[in-house]
């Protein structure tokens, strides 16, 4: 009985110790992650967008090319003017004219429109990079709490069989017993009842491991047998709650994407004054027509202008225009602001949860190693009589929740770390996984826009 009880003691050890199951076909908190950013459909908006974005911007660099238009028209017409009349009737001529034609537009100057819209889009192609690289940060987040969910709801499931088989162990002890004339039906009666109870617990852990797997298949797309224990990034986070505060302005991703809709809204104002100013282009033409204006006849009409056009009056609709992109300019500004209180407030509540988990780990450590000693002299002391039954399976029972309670502790304590990583930006270099490549924030070169696909 004694040699028993010390070998289910030992495997429980084990496995706290150990933090996480591993199996020949396991899984990285690394692999994870990197099969997350490939698979889900976060990541692929995310790029979606940035490459709309892209497009925009070979859109705006357009302008600065000459516009090339063709034109073509044939129809019917019915005159009675000054030249049909010469022919001394006053009958309606009918005639068929057409027109054929190509025009060609350069810009010269056009209130910076185009630089402003340039400057625009550069502004939208790093934001939606930088949403790229925020939407990777906080999915490989995602992955590792529910990673850590899984790891965590694996390691709960084998105290609560242990639990249950140390359980089993006892009962069989006492039917010897009773089959030897040693004990009485009541406590065995309590100890099946303790015995059913442990098996409970095996089934909600069991179902709380199914719903842990489901979560993280949702990020990750399959899940392995087993997830490997990840370590605690523990020397890679700030040094303190201050020096994490003080990261958030130049790394905490979500700002950083703010930051490039503020320098969007910015050239949006720049691009609201191009009405305010004469617009000056070349424009070359060269136009055939045949049975023009009641002439049976045909021309050519070939001919090259500088074009100045200055919109005088347009109803309101320029000073409207800049009032509203100015207010946007302030919308975006005070969005990031809202994003960094969020941001801090984030960031104190990770390191508050830190601070308690680490307390409680310590603690909880401690409880583990005094419950497992006060549960091995209850054994000893029960053998020889000292001891009731219900004050071994009380010791037994102690020992699982304070052991279960130790690992959910371990997890947040870890998972904080996680977290605060995230919000500085630095979570992904942490587990040495590379972020998309469409995270890169130089735009395409003038040449790659005027390339046709």
């Amino acid at each position: 009985m004694k040699k028993q009880f010390y070998r289910v003691s030992a495997a429980a050890v084990a496995l706290l110790v150990g933090m996480g199951a591993t199996g020949a076909q396991s899984a990285t908190l690394s692999e994870a992650i990197a099969q997350a950013l490939g698979f889900n459909p976060r990541i692929k908006a995310a790029d979606s967008n940035r490459e709309a974005v892209n497009y925009e911007l070979r859109q705006s660099r357009s302008f600065y090319l000459p516009q090339v238009d063709a034109t073509a028209g044939i129809g019917v017409a019915s005159i009675n003017d000054s030249i049909t009349r010469s022919s001394g009737t006053d009958d309606y001529s009918t005639m068929q004219p057409e027109e054929y034609g190509i025009i060609l537009q350069q810009r010269l100057f056009d209130g910076f429109e185009t630089d402003s819209l340039v400057a625009r889009d550069k502004a939208r192609f790093k934001a939606a990079s930088r949403r790229v690289y925020e939407t990777s940060e906080f999915l490989a987040l995602d992955v590792t709490e529910s990673y850590l969910n899984v790891v965590r709801a694996q390691n709960l499931l084998a105290l609560a069989e242990e639990n249950a088989r140390i359980h089993e162990a006892i009962l069989d002890s006492l039917r010897q017993r009773g089959s030897g004339g040693v004990g009485n039906r009541a406590d065995i009666d309590q100890t099946e009842a303790r015995l059913l109870r442990a098996r409970s617990v095996v089934e909600d852990t069991e179902n709380s491991l199914q719903d842990a797997r489901a979560s993280y298949t949702a990020l990750v797309g399959e899940l392995p047998p087993a997830l490997d224990a990840p370590g605690c990034p523990t020397g890679s986070i700030p040094p303190g709650e201050a020096e994490t505060l003080a990261q958030l302005i130049a790394q905490n991703p979500t700002l950083r994407a703010l930051d490039a809709d503020v320098e969007a809204n910015d050239a949006r104002v720049d691009l609201s004054e191009s009405p305010l100013y004469p617009r000056l282009s070349v424009e070359a033409s060269s136009t055939y027509r045949d049975d023009q204006d009641g002439a049976e006849t045909w021309e050519w009409d070939n001919r090259v202008m500088l074009m100045m056009r200055w919109n005088l009056y347009s109803g309101g609709r320029d000073a409207a225009g800049k009032r509203e992109a100015v207010a946007r300019l302030g919308q975006s500004k005070f969005e990031r602001s809202v994003a960094l209180l969020q941001a801090e407030e984030e960031t104190r509540q990770s390191w508050n949860a830190l601070r308690a988990s680490q307390r409680r780990t310590g603690l909880l450590t401690d409880a583990v190693g005094s419950s497992r000693a006060t549960r091995d002299a209850y054994r000893e002391q029960f053998r020889v009589g000292n001891r009731t039954l219900l004050d071994v399976l009380d010791a037994e029972n102690e020992v699982f929740v304070v052991s279960s309670e130790l690992v959910d502790s371990q997890t947040v304590e870890c998972f904080q770390q996680y977290r605060i990583l995230a919000l500085t930006g630095g979570l992904l270099r942490s587990v040495d996984v590379a972020a998309p490549a469409t995270t890169d924030e130089t735009p395409p070169s003038f040449e790659d826009t005027i390339l046709v696909e």
